[in-house]
């Protein structure tokens, strides 16, 4: 059983230099992972009321996209879904590309056709699925909002 993936200090490093590069060069570097498109999302800390930017995979979803909160395998959900139930709306930012969304845990029904995708698009996602702990890794719906 693994924790909380973020506590490695190669994986923190990764994915602080993943995000400055993303953001300095507007997604042309950093603007895929593991050979699937990358965003960044900037939620608000659950407690810290903080903005928080994590580069994430991402898959499209009819009109918006679904993210994954897989966490490595790990046992636990990511502090980004924390931050999301607590503040489901959040900027994303997709090459130079900016705006706001709002985000809802996908229903079971939707959660299981997500990640059925998700493991056809993703080779880790079926690695990731028998590691964890979780009985199901959360998916999440983002929808774009009007500016």
């Amino acid at each position: 059983m693994r924790t909380g993936s973020y506590s490695n200090p190669l994986l923190r490093g990764f994915i602080s230099l993943q995000r400055a590069v993303y953001q300095l060069s507007g997604g042309r570097i950093g603007g895929r992972t593991l050979g699937v498109e990358t965003m960044l999302l900037t939620t608000i800390g659950a407690r810290s009321g903080q903005p928080r930017t994590t580069p994430l995979i991402y898959l499209p979803d009819g009109e918006g996209w679904a993210i994954f909160a897989t966490d490595n395998a790990s046992d636990r959900n990511p502090a980004w879904y924390h931050n999301l139930r607590a503040h489901p709306e959040a900027e994303v930012q997709m090459g130079r590309d900016r705006f706001r969304v709002r985000a809802t845990l996908a229903s079971d029904e939707e959660r299981r056709r997500l990640w059925e995708e998700g493991k056809r698009t993703v080779r880790r996602f079926p690695m990731y699925e028998e590691r964890t702990g979780r009985a199901a890794i959360p998916v999440f719906q983002l929808r774009r909002l009007a500016s």
